[in-house]
């Protein structure tokens, strides 16, 4: 698989044949790009390589949910932060999908992915709101199955067969 992420924040997933799985837009510009559990990119946009195979690639079933390291099962995600939107895209090229995690509002944002946590710090907040924000990988499993795969689509019947055969 390998994802093209340009600077205005146009995403395009294609598989070996040049086939565009998914072609979509961020809320804003990449700012800052990480693979896998928190590999920095060297630029927040580019092209990379993705395995086709991953651990979300068959559900929430494969992981180990008792890890004391958490980011080894984060393998063939793309996570992009981007410019002042408040958001933290998580991409899975994998299986097409992709989420945007809410960060709480401030500038200058920091992520760390820490083994048992992802982290989030602002330097610049407005007066009462949180600098720091952390939520452990667990907490984050229910927003990070949308990545799975898709479940296989109900058979379809037809009036002079309404109720299909396996």
């Amino acid at each position: 698989m390998t994802v093209h992420l340009t600077g205005d924040g146009t995403l395009r997933i294609s598989d070996a044949r040049g086939l565009i799985l998914l072609q979509a837009g961020l809320p804003g510009r990449p700012l800052r790009a990480w693979r896998d559990g928190g590999v920095p990119l060297a630029a927040a946009w580019g092209a990379w390589g993705f395995p086709v195979d991953s651990p979300l690639t068959q559900g929430l079933g494969g992981l180990r949910w008792g890890a004391d390291d958490f980011r080894p099962f984060l393998r063939g995600l793309l996570w992009v932060l981007e410019d002042g939107e408040g958001f933290l895209t998580v991409v899975h090229p994998a299986t097409g999908r992709l989420i945007h995690l809410p960060l709480p509002p401030g500038r200058d944002v920091r992520v760390r992915f820490l083994p048992d946590r992802l982290e989030v710090a602002a330097g610049d907040v407005e007066k009462g709101a949180p600098r720091q924000w952390s939520i452990p990988w667990i907490g984050l499993l229910p927003r990070l199955a949308a990545l799975g795969p898709r479940p296989d689509p109900p058979k379809v019947g037809t009036a002079l067969a309404p109720f299909p055969k396996d």
